[in-house]
């Protein structure tokens, strides 16, 4: 255990160090040897995540990673439930640092700018947050040098997190950066937007366990024709694919009264090793709880008594090494 720790804290020493020479040699400027220190920063920082994620979450499974190409540039977009802890998971999915966007409203706090600098990470703007939206123009413009050198761009085009399980609507953040470095490329660059679901199987509790899912890739090169007719309708209408895409790789309880009830459905039904089929499985269970209405949970009070008995007990085994006597 003590190894464990000397070992991480070494990881978490060397990221430190890494942070500070990337600030000093210019963050994400384009000249090689700011290159050089952005990519083994990034790199050191996605290891630093991998322990940071494996210490918060009891496991970390993804399913679907082989589905990011290599070959070409990436945006990811990521649902958002669980604030800072979002980032955490892609980076450590990933095991590398991708660029990540994030409400520049982060930068009005003073102390974290220099972090938020070595670390790549990129300003949006928000007109909701009282900001103007001109200032996107550098933001997008380092977007499409990163995925013109075939890079990864991570948003989250929610543009907001609640900590629930409601998919909020997708904003066209997303869709402007993507349509924008295609069309600087005479859409020849090969952009994929590649979905990513995250599946918490309890949202607030410690050592939960996180699924992170890749979904089918999108690909925008078809969309030249009618980006040239009209580009703000596609970039309007583009945001309803990435939508439907990621409804496919997330777990959504549109009821937030809901959530408690299917984290516990699905903790009875857990089969108590790591597996990726937690999405699957709480995904049924949501399906289930939103196709009853108010009355009919309500009549179910006592079936939900009985679930945090057993779930009391289960912990209780747990301790023990006697749960699966549980299941008889």
């Amino acid at each position: 255990g003590s190894l464990v720790l000397l070992h991480g804290a070494w990881h978490l020493l060397t990221a430190g160090g890494l942070l500070a020479w990337a600030y000093r040699t210019g963050g994400t400027a384009p000249d090689g040897r700011a290159r050089l220190a952005r990519d083994v920063t990034d790199r050191a920082l996605g290891l630093a995540a991998v322990l940071l994620a494996r210490g918060f979450h009891r496991s970390v499974e993804t399913v679907g990673r082989e589905r990011i190409p290599r070959d070409r540039p990436v945006l990811l977009v990521v649902n958002h439930g669980n604030g800072f802890v979002d980032p955490v998971v892609v980076a450590a999915a990933l095991g590398r640092l991708p660029r990540f966007l994030a409400k520049a409203a982060l930068w009005k706090v003073v102390p974290a700018r220099p972090l938020l600098a070595a670390a790549g990470i990129l300003p949006e703007y928000r007109s909701g947050d009282g900001d103007r939206a001109e200032g996107n123009t550098g933001t997008f413009a380092a977007c499409h040098r990163e995925l013109a050198r075939h890079g990864v761009v991570a948003i989250f085009p929610e543009g907001v997190s609640l900590g629930d399980r409601a998919l909020a609507p997708v904003k066209t953040g997303a869709a402007r950066i993507a349509l924008q470095a295609e069309n600087a490329k005479g859409f020849a660059l090969g952009l994929t937007i590649q979905p990513v679901g995250l599946t918490y199987t309890e949202l607030q509790r410690f050592r939960s366990a996180v699924t992170v899912s890749f979904g089918e890739p999108i690909r925008i090169d078809d969309l030249r024709a009618a980006f040239e007719r009209d580009a703000t309708e596609c970039v309007r209408t583009l945001p309803a694919r990435i939508e439907s895409a990621l409804r496919a790789v997330t777990v959504e309880v549109r009821d937030r009264a809901h959530d408690e009830l299917v984290e516990k459905l699905a903790r009875v039904f857990e089969s108590g090793e790591p597996s990726t089929d937690d999405r699957e499985r709480m995904a049924a269970i949501a399906r289930g709880i939103e196709a009853l209405d108010e009355r009919e949970i309500e009549r179910h009070a006592e079936l939900v008594r009985r679930i945090d008995q057993w779930i009391e007990l289960s912990d209780a085994a747990i301790l023990h090494g006697k749960r699966d006597s549980l299941r008889g």
